[in-house]
């Protein structure tokens, strides 16, 4: 009796064992699929940037000097002509008024001069006029002379005795005439010349533009960087002391490996990804330049690799970063439009083809398809697949194989 109850037991749990693993097998497994359909496919080429800007300003100073006084600060956004710093000036105003005394004095002494020749020029008219008055007398008497002389009434003795008193009369007049000349030319000579004055004024001027090299402008509007001056400093015009750089001009520089440059051209666009609050976010961008040429450049294991530098517009970004900026660049290599696209948890490989499970009247069916690309997320289908198909997203999913029902 015990037997037969032992051996109906054990029967009525295989029984129910077959059951249980028959009404398992029938059970849908629950899984997460999706319906295919057909978008636009990107493949890209990641490479790090940074933020520069395409437009840049040295702010040289003009003079060497001593820094007085700082007006602005780095990172202010300065407008041109604007006063960034001043510099001692003392020893060129100094200079300036020792100069403004020398041409006073210059003026007084030509001034002195020119008083003098005039005296002299006043005195030797007096003079003229006095011989031309005894030149009329002289004149009569010579007259006289030669026509006694002529009749016989005087010896030419007496003749040529008058004729040389006319004769040095007017030689006299003459003298005199010559002298007030030589006075009037030195009088307009010394009145037009400038000597030492213009000497001294090109000196002057010389002053004045050093001493306006005193307040050192911004030279174009913008934000100032790398400026770090304080009053005590020595500056000189060989060294700039910051820049000036157009935040509405801001480029990103990346170095592209010569393989992946042969497609690269300007106006191709780029997607610019910033990490911000521990978040990616993405921008628009544009290559803006590829250089012609190849730099080598050694990457972070060390390799020595040939590059092209590569800028791309970053307007977008000119009001969310700085210069200085770390910028993840992503350059499309491939382009598949209107294709069938597909997670790649849901493509899994057997001798070397590729099968998805696709949803045939609930059952998860083992499915070959062909691919023709690959991105980081995605598989593109060429074949085997249709828009509109229901596959599996996941084909890792415990307990699934082909002719499992599904839902």
């Amino acid at each position: 009796m015990k037997k037969t109850v032992k051996i109906g037991l054990i029967t009525i749990c295989v029984v129910i064992g077959v059951i249980a693993t028959i009404f398992y097998t029938m059970k849908p497994l629950d899984v997460d699929t999706m319906i295919t359909e057909t978008q636009d496919v990107y493949d890209y080429i990641e490479e790090d940037g940074t933020i520069i800007s395409d437009h840049t300003v040295a702010v040289t100073p003009m003079a060497n000097a001593t820094v007085t006084e700082v007006l602005v600060k780095n990172g202010d956004n300065v407008e041109s002509g604007q006063p960034l710093i001043t510099l001692d000036a003392d020893a060129v105003k100094v200079q300036m008024d020792q100069l403004s005394h020398q041409m006073t004095a210059v003026s007084e002494e030509k001034n002195l001069s020119l008083t003098g020749l005039k005296y002299q020029m006043r005195q030797e008219r007096l003079t003229i006029a006095k011989l031309e008055a005894d030149m009329v007398y002289a004149k009569e008497s010579f007259e006289q002379s030669e026509a006694l002389f002529q009749t016989g009434a005087i010896s030419e003795t007496a003749y040529k005795a008058a004729k040389q008193t006319y004769e040095d009369w007017q030689n006299s007049l003459d003298q005199a005439n010559a002298r007030l000349a030589s006075l009037n030319a030195q009088y307009n000579q010394m009145l037009e010349a400038n000597g030492n004055r213009s000497v001294l004024e090109a000196q002057l001027e010389a002053l004045k533009l050093n001493l306006s090299y005193a307040t050192v402008t911004a030279k174009a509007s913008g934000v100032l960087t790398n400026f770090d001056v304080n009053v005590g400093d020595f500056v000189t015009s060989a060294m700039p002391i910051g820049e000036i750089i157009d935040p509405t001009a801001y480029k990103v520089l990346t170095y592209v490996l010569t393989e992946d440059a042969y497609n690269l051209e300007p106006g191709q666009e780029v997607v610019l990804e910033i990490k911000r609050n521990g978040e990616d976010i993405t921008y628009e961008g544009t290559i803006y330049t590829v250089e012609p040429t190849v730099e080598e450049t050694v990457s972070a294991l060390g390799l020595v690799e040939k590059r092209v530098k590569v800028y791309i517009d970053a307007s977008e970004l000119s009001d969310v970063v700085k210069i200085g900026y770390d910028v993840n660049v992503k350059f499309i290599s491939e382009v598949q439009l209107d294709v069938i696209a597909i997670p790649k948890t849901a493509v899994f490989y057997q001798a070397d083809n590729a099968y998805v499970f696709k949803n045939v009247g609930g059952k998860a069916v083992m499915t070959e398809i062909k691919t023709s690309m690959d991105t980081d997320a995605l598989i593109v289908v060429s074949s085997g697949l249709e828009a509109g198909d229901e596959i599996v997203k996941n084909y890792k999913i415990a307990g699934i194989e082909n002719g499992k029902r599904i839902k």
